[in-house]
């Protein structure tokens, strides 16, 4: 990447570093989507909403994102939520 764009400071570390978060992310509000109670989902923001209080006991890699847009959602769910377990034999 420094040969190719000698101006950026980025660095394969950082990229991945940044995609770990988002991914951390991702799957803390999928799951808020999916399974939590109380919650409600803004498709057309991609945004959690629902109980301050609530949200905030039930995430903890997620937290900065309590009605904030996540607009990478759709892209994520398509990549990363067939990683996700389900099933009967699956655990957490």
């Amino acid at each position: 990447m420094a040969q190719k764009m000698p101006e950026s400071a980025l660095k394969a570390t950082n990229i991945d570093s940044r995609l770990s978060y988002l991914k951390r992310q991702f799957y803390a509000l999928h799951e808020i989507k999916e399974k939590g109670s109380g919650f409600g989902w803004d498709d057309k923001q991609k945004m959690v909403t629902g109980d301050r209080a609530v949200f905030d006991e039930w995430v903890k890699d997620a937290k900065g994102l309590f009605r904030k847009p996540f607009t990478f959602y759709d892209s994520f769910e398509e990549i990363y939520a067939k990683d996700r377990a389900t099933g009967v034999s699956a655990t957490n």
